[in-house]
């Protein structure tokens, strides 16, 4: 919540800053497809304990609007969602929505973007029900799989870099950083993205 009111506020002064000057204006519109890599190495993914991969593919698509503000600094609003996947049991269906809200600056006369910001992440897994059977002391137990929805939701600090390699085309790395407030809870995700971005200004 800390972290929510601190880049409302920022965004706000912004934004008022903006107001004041005839530069203010909805800029571009783009679209992303990337990978979201959650935790690595943060988590066990088998029974044999093995630990989750540095480097996963997970596609998501995403959208947003880049507005600009005074001294090459803009403001991009961008939403997105990953592709459903299925665990190795098909026990779980799991997804994240998001929402992100960046403040940026240009750098070599435009071609790198330096990004600052936060999002809103919904982790969203569904149950598929079903049974599973489980070794239990030289025997087997069968159990019976949840068939529910469970969404969690995290306010993250994000910062990323964009190159452009022309006006259209861009590839960004974004790295997302959970509970920055509590260090024994702190946890990252990244992203690496290309985007594919349009002029919307008049």
């Amino acid at each position: 919540m800390k972290l929510i009111v601190l880049v409302c506020l920022i965004l706000l002064h912004l934004a008022a800053l903006a107001e004041q000057t005839a530069d203010y204006e909805l800029n571009r519109g783009y679209f992303t497809f990337g990978s979201l890599t959650q935790f690595p190495g943060e988590y066990q993914i088998d029974t044999a304990g093995t630990k989750s991969s540095s480097f996963d593919f997970h596609p998501y698509f995403a959208g947003g609007l880049e507005y600009t503000l005074p001294e090459d600094w803009f403001i991009t609003v961008e939403g997105g969602l990953t592709v459903p996947e299925t665990t190795a049991d098909e026990a779980l269906t799991l997804y994240t929505l998001f929402l992100r809200s960046d403040f940026a600056y240009r750098v070599l006369g435009g071609r790198l973007k330096l990004l600052i910001g936060s999002s809103i992440m919904m982790m969203i897994m569904k149950g598929n029900g079903g049974t599973t059977t489980l070794g239990n002391a030289g025997s087997s137990t069968t159990f019976y799989r949840p068939e529910l929805t469970q969404t969690t939701y995290n306010n993250t600090f994000d910062l990323g870099a964009e190159y452009r390699f022309n006006q259209e085309w861009g590839a960004r790395a974004q790295l997302i950083a959970y509970s920055i407030f509590d260090s024994e809870k702190t946890q990252y995700s990244y992203t690496l993205s290309i985007n594919y971005s349009w002029d919307l200004s008049q």
